[in-house]
């Protein structure tokens, strides 16, 4: 009957140690034939250097039948056999040989690594074994074996071998094949489970590995990874978390499973709290197979509700760096396969995540450098302030989403207050007139500190540092960006959020160095509209002295005068007064929107209101509200008459010709238009030049009225001479003295 043989065995693995010796001190001197039964070419190789280091003759054959022929043909003197062969294995074998009276006294050796329990060995003997040893073994067992079959053999009887009877040593023998059928079933029930494992760990291993070169952005590589671990190894759920360095905070990036929301109540997780910070702080897994009971599972009622039972959390490390943490929970145990699998991913997540995050990091500096250089060509290619600052804002909007508004306030160094000058994404007319109420606490700060401030949540900030116009239009967060230029604060661009944001330093920075783009933009606006403006008043000067030379007549200079200024200051009215030898000052003429100081309407007494004070400090003064104006007196009647006015903002320049008060100038604008000290200087010039024109006018009109005078007195006498009547005299004379 042929034997039945087992490949699944690992037969290359039955080593033999060689002890060199062990050999030397055998007491064989004569040499021996052994014969070596085995079907794997190794096994009969190092077999034969333990023997024939013993000076023994060595046969071979790979199978019982091989043997059997072999045996007919040669005589030997023992015999050393595997059990598991094809053909015809070694119980079988060793049967055959002790039914054969010729071989029956035959040493026969089992040398083994499939058939290895104590009932094997029983049933080995009871086929006629002489000596049963288990693979691997040392040569100097195995020639120590071999000694004793030998010496046993020499003594032993022929008939005193036992044979079996064929039906017993058949159901053994059937016995043991079933036995060992049973447990190479459950060997490859096991192996195909450890293979099945192996395979799905394998196919895990290689979806994150694709993912990992695959995956565009952080975000969807890590939510792979995460979907990855619930189908291919069963898990509830996975996350992972990146760490923020700044806050120390681990902040969910990804979620698969039976939760898939990364924005849940306490989503972030402060380094060394909670199972997953204390992974993060002590930089070792956390594995468990008994969730239930495990102190750092904090959460026990949720865990037996969901029927949680391993949990596994990795710190992703590159060397001793810290780039975030992956946790996992399961409702049955992992297996040491499966955690094995999970530390290996997680080495290779960790160097994604960091390689994804250089590359953003990259990626978003490139972005910063364009932007920054595109936004600098935008603002610079003009010198227009108001283009200036309305192609910032445009490019803010393109180049940062997160801001739901943007403001630029710029400071009034004569007033000393940021005023709102531009916006974007707000109601402009609604916003601006917050403009010139006060420095307030924000404003101070910005002066005082010239750093960025921020404001996480605007709504319940407890100073209060934002307007309520801000709060009312639901603005969270804001960031306010100092624009310093020659180490000056030139004015705030601010950024509102409508949703929580916390402006990370990067962002800072960029928005810092863009601020100083924006500056030296703003001041450089600043220097060219100041140069303009002084170019445009020279010239507008020298049009006005030649305009004014154009005509002698005191009311057409006066109306020129007027029309001019006007257009100079862009005010809303103008007043030109001469001064009367009883001191007042009465109107020669005016323009615009103006509103009579006097019921009279015409002159204003001398040393009252903002006249008196032109007059008496000899130089140009101005008033925001001169209704509200503590330093200047109003008569009953003038604050009367002020009130109907909408333009309280005043200033008074006095005209003087030849050191000689003549007359006062003076504008009428809106209620708190404030004039800087160049406008001051270029109104009393401009007031220099009209006195000077006026001085012209009246004296031309004086010459004017002498030259009719002396023409009247002439033809009064020539009427005279010429006639002797009384009467003709008389009508000449009634004539002329109107002249």
């Amino acid at each position: 009957m042929p034997g039945v043989a087992n490949k699944d065995e690992p037969k290359t693995g039955a080593m033999v140690s060689l002890d060199r010796q062990s050999m030397a001190s055998s007491p064989v001197t004569e040499r021996l034939r052994v014969l070596i039964t085995d079907d794997n070419t190794i096994n009969r190789k190092l077999l034969r250097v333990v023997l024939e280091a013993e000076n023994q003759v060595v046969l071979e054959a790979d199978n019982g039948i091989s043997a059997l022929q072999l045996l007919e043909q040669t005589q030997v003197d023992a015999i050393i056999s595997d059990i598991l062969m094809p053909e015809m294995d070694g119980y079988r074998l060793c049967y055959e040989i002790r039914k054969n009276p010729k071989l029956r006294t035959l040493p026969f050796i089992v040398y083994t690594a499939s058939y290895t329990s104590p009932s094997d060995e029983k049933v080995a003997l009871q086929f006629g074994v002489d000596k049963f040893l288990r693979k691997p073994a040392s040569s100097e067992e195995i020639v120590k074996s071999l000694h004793e079959v030998l010496a046993s053999a020499k003594l032993r009887a022929r008939d005193d071998v036992q044979i079996p009877e064929e039906a017993e040593a058949m159901r053994e023998y059937n016995q043991v094949l079933v036995r060992k059928l049973e447990d190479t079933i459950v060997d490859l029930s096991e192996a195909n489970k450890s293979l099945a494992e192996r395979s799905a760990l394998a196919e895990f291993v290689a979806t994150i590995s694709t993912t990992l070169a695959e995956a565009n952005g952080l975000r969807e590589m890590l939510q792979r990874c995460c979907d990855a671990v619930v189908e291919h190894l069963g898990s509830a759920f996975a996350r992972i978390w990146t760490l923020n360095e700044e806050k120390n905070l681990l902040e969910p990036q990804a979620s698969s499973g039976m939760y898939t929301h990364i924005d849940w109540g306490h989503a972030r997780v402060p380094v060394g709290q909670f199972e997953i910070g204390l992974v993060a702080s002590e930089r070792k897994p956390h594995l468990t197979n008994t969730v239930i009971g495990d102190p750092r599972v904090h959460d026990q009622e949720w865990a037996k509700r969901e029927g949680l039972v391993a949990f596994a959390g990795y710190p992703l490390l590159i060397g001793d760096q810290l780039v975030g943490v992956m946790a996992t929970f399961a409702r049955k145990p992992f297996g040491q396969n499966t955690l094995d699998a999970m530390g290996s991913v997680a080495r290779s997540i960790a160097v994604g995540i960091q390689r994804q995050l250089v590359e953003a990091e990259v990626n978003q500096n490139l972005d910063r450098i364009r932007a920054l250089h595109e936004i600098d060509l935008a603002i610079t290619s003009t010198l227009d302030l108001p283009t200036v600052l309305n192609v910032l804002l445009e490019k803010i909007d393109i180049f940062l989403p997160f801001p739901a508004a943007t403001t630029i306030r710029l400071f009034n160094p004569v007033t000393g207050r940021f005023e709102n000058t531009a916006c974007r994404n707000l109601d402009e007319q609604e916003w601006k007139p917050g403009s010139g109420r006060g420095t307030g606490q924000l404003s101070s700060e910005f002066l005082k500190t010239k750093r960025p401030v921020i404001i996480p949540d605007i709504q319940t900030d407890p100073q209060k540092k934002t307007s309520e116009f801000f709060r009312k239009h639901g603005f969270v967060s804001y960031l306010g960006v100092p624009l310093i230029a020659k180490g000056n604060a030139v004015g705030i661009l601010g950024f509102y959020t409508k949703e929580p944001h916390e402006f990370t330093q990067q962002e800072i920075d960029f928005l810092t160095t863009l601020a100083g783009q924006a500056a030296v933009a703003i001041h450089n606006a600043r220097l060219y509209e100041e140069t303009e403006r002084r170019r445009r008043e020279a010239e507008e000067l020298a049009r006005v002295a030649r305009s004014l030379t154009e005509n002698l007549d005191p009311t057409v200079v006066g109306e020129r005068i007027l029309t001019s200024v006007r257009d100079l200051f862009g005010v809303q009215g103008s007043t030109l007064r001469l001064r009367q030898a009883d001191g007042s000052f009465q109107r020669l003429a005016s323009s615009g929107d103006v509103f009579s100081q006097t019921s009279e309407g015409d002159t204003v007494p001398s040393g009252v209101g903002l006249t008196g004070r032109a007059i008496a400090e000899g130089n140009p003064v101005w008033s925001p509200d001169i209704l509200n104006d503590a330093e200047i007196g109003l008569t009953a009647e003038m604050r009367d008459y002020q009130l109907r006015s909408g333009n309280r903002s005043m200033i008074i320049a006095p005209l003087r010709s030849h050191e000689k008060l003549i007359g006062t100038l003076a504008l009428s604008d809106r209620t708190g238009r404030t004039f800087t000290d160049n406008e001051v200087a270029l109104l009393q010039a401009f007031a220099d030049q009209a006195a000077l024109a006026l001085e012209n006018a009246q004296l031309y009109e004086q010459t004017e009225r002498q030259l009719r005078r002396i023409e009247a007195l002439r033809e009064i006498e020539k009427s005279i001479t010429s006639t002797l009547d009384l009467s003709t005299v008389l009508n000449v004379l009634m004539e002329k003295l109107d002249i």
